[in-house]
């Protein structure tokens, strides 16, 4: 399923900011392809969360700045990765 999203967010030029939810998590495959041109923010340490929430927001405002919210689509399915 989160296949389908990531593929469909990109062949849409739909914005995709990749969070990493767990610690040490590396994306591979398809994932890592999909990614691999992205930042991406590390909301799993506690010692970098607040900066990496600040850098996420930022980057929420950016693209609702020039698209309406339609525009998000969102993936979260940490068994498919």
């Amino acid at each position: 399923m989160a296949c389908s999203e990531v593929i469909y967010a990109a062949e849409s030029r739909k914005e995709i900011i990749p969070l990493t939810v767990e610690p040490r998590y590396k994306p591979h495959g398809w994932l890592k392809f999909h990614m691999s041109d992205k930042l991406r923010l590390d909301l799993s340490n506690d010692a970098i969360f607040d900066d990496s929430m600040k850098k996420l927001i930022t980057a929420l405002r950016k693209i609702f700045s020039h698209t309406p919210p339609a525009g998000l689509v969102c993936v979260i399915n940490m068994h498919d990765w």
